[in-house]
């Protein structure tokens, strides 16, 4: 389960067998305009910036940085959101996995 919805798959030792994924993304034409995006450099600026207040007992190691898509809720009631592109940086020490979300268009962190 992913923010709200389900995708169901069947997997074998020959690969995927089954794949369900009921929650097809339709392209609004009224969309927007292209926009530029941050770069990995500048969202990686960003993430230092919030993290150079805590005290680390140890080194922290980026596993994953990576651009893609996270829905924006619009309207609860309704089920309505926009789909936005995120820098998605997965850090690492020896005991745990932390996730950040980054707006790539503002920068602004997406908590989630």
């Amino acid at each position: 389960v992913y923010n709200g919805g389900r995708i169901t798959a069947l997997v074998s030792k020959q690969g995927i067998q089954y794949l369900v994924v009921p929650n097809q993304y339709r392209i609004d034409a009224e969309s927007g305009s292209p926009q530029q995006i941050l770069s990995a450099e500048q969202i990686l600026e960003k993430l230092k910036f919030k993290l150079e207040n805590i005290i680390l007992t140890e080194e922290l190691t980026v596993e994953e940085l990576k651009l893609c898509y996270f829905p924006s809720i619009i309207d609860t009631k309704e089920g309505e959101f926009q789909m936005v592109p995120v820098w998605k940086i997965t850090l690492r020490d020896s005991l745990a996995e932390f996730t950040y979300l980054f707006h790539a268009i503002d920068g602004v962190e997406i908590l989630w």
